[in-house]
């Protein structure tokens, strides 16, 4: 939809949005046994499946009681507070993916989908006396990302402390002991951060995949984004000075690329860097890696336009 409208003082404006979505789903596909690593018939394009995880392991005592109800040895075999509290939803007294079919899927369910939806631009502009601006603003209304165990720059704590990328948000992880010159962030009881958003970290990988290596609600991102993509600013001269040069038209402007970015993602994440990966095993679709990138580059530039 676009509109245009010239006012009689030789002021005119525009303004223009434009929305686009699509959905691709699997009508046909030979899976006899439905397994979820693989295409499946009524698969949507970029679902995740995932465990729900509400919380995590707040103290000893939940943790007790939680493992005296639930099996969750599917996950891993051992436990400690901080960890990520999966839930048993199925009800069965465990939390696993059943046979990992679309008829059996255990506690696994489609907690999201990582195609971009809902794409949308909005364009704008004026002029008025030679002078002209116009913007042009681009997202995405809804897409989801679950970032695995090897995105470094989203979990920021990794198996082996050369691979961590850290930043001040990172730091609000599991602590529920007091800290000493050589352990924890801070002496004594100020250490302890038992209301963290992030897990408990592990060097050993094994006990730190239980806490990423499983999509899951608590952590599954909103990759949403609005980014102001362009901005321009020209004068054009009027006739009495261009017909002398003996030209058409003569422009001068400044143009900004990529000014602006709104997002939910962890800071240092461009929304529209991360790229999907297919996941294989029990979780069908893709999910973003969360490579290391230095995002769109902030572009200033100055023109001209001579048109003979």
């Amino acid at each position: 939809m676009n509109w245009k409208h010239a006012l009689e003082n030789g002021l005119s404006y525009n303004l223009g949005i434009s929305l686009y979505d699509y959905k691709s789903v699997v009508t046909k596909y030979f899976n006899p046994t439905g397994t979820l690593s693989t295409w499946y018939e009524g698969a949507e394009v970029g679902d995740i499946w995932g465990y729900t995880v509400n919380d995590l392991f707040r103290s000893q005592e939940d943790l007790d009681s939680y493992l005296s109800k639930v099996d969750m040895t599917h996950i891993a075999a051992n436990w400690n507070t901080g960890d990520l509290k999966y839930e048993d939803i199925n009800h069965d007294g465990k939390v696993n993916n059943g046979t990992n079919t679309i008829g059996n899927h255990g506690d696994l369910s489609v907690i999201g989908n990582d195609q971009p939806h809902y794409q949308y631009t909005i364009n704008g502009g004026v002029s008025y006396k030679g002078f002209d601006f116009s913007m042009l603003w681009r997202g995405v209304a809804k897409k989801d990302m679950y970032f695995y165990r090897g995105s470094n720059i989203y979990w920021g704590f990794m198996g082996g402390w050369w691979e961590s990328c850290l930043t001040p948000e990172h730091l609000d992880y599991f602590r529920d002991q007091p800290g000493s010159k050589y352990s924890g962030l801070y002496e004594g009881d100020a250490n302890i951060n038992t209301d963290a958003y992030w897990p408990r970290p592990y060097l050993n990988n094994t006990e730190e995949a239980k806490n990423k290596n499983h999509a899951n609600t608590r952590y599954l991102q909103n990759a949403a984004y609005l980014r102001l993509q362009n901005v321009q600013l020209g004068y054009s001269f009027p006739r009495s000075i261009t017909s002398k040069m003996h030209l058409e038209k003569l422009r001068i402007y400044f143009s900004g690329e990529n000014l602006l970015t709104f997002s939910k993602l962890p800071s240092g994440i461009d929304p529209v860097a991360p790229v999907g990966f297919p996941t294989g095993g029990e979780f069908f679709g893709t999910a973003g890696s969360g490579r290391l990138t230095y995002g769109a580059d902030r572009i200033y530039s100055i023109g001209l336009t001579v048109t003979y």
